[in-house]
């Protein structure tokens, strides 16, 4: 008997699990969205400075988000640095290409 409650309370946990695996995904197709997006505008900053000879690289405004983000943000201060560090990674890649 004991084993027949384990593997209904089993079954419990995996709905359980699934519903939050659902809406996980959901959240994570909506970040890819966004983030698609904010490189379309990043290729548009890149060609913009290629015409005005600016820099790609600018330390200044990643600081300025960096410390935007982490006043913003209740998570941990070293992923959030990490996270941004990896998005100005590519779009400094996507403002480089042509």
């Amino acid at each position: 008997m004991r084993k027949k409650v384990l593997l209904s309370g089993q079954g419990k946990v995996q709905s359980a699990l699934n519903v939050q695996r659902v809406a996980i995904d959901a959240i994570d197709g909506k970040i890819m969205k966004l983030l698609l997006q904010r490189f379309q505008c990043v290729k548009r900053v890149g060609k913009i400075k290629r015409v005005a000879e600016l820099p790609i690289v600018n330390k200044q405004r990643e600081n300025e988000i960096i410390r935007a983000k982490l006043r913003q943000s209740k998570m941990n201060p070293k992923f959030v640095r990490s996270l941004y560090r990896l998005i100005f990674q590519e779009a400094y890649r996507l403002q480089k290409s042509r």
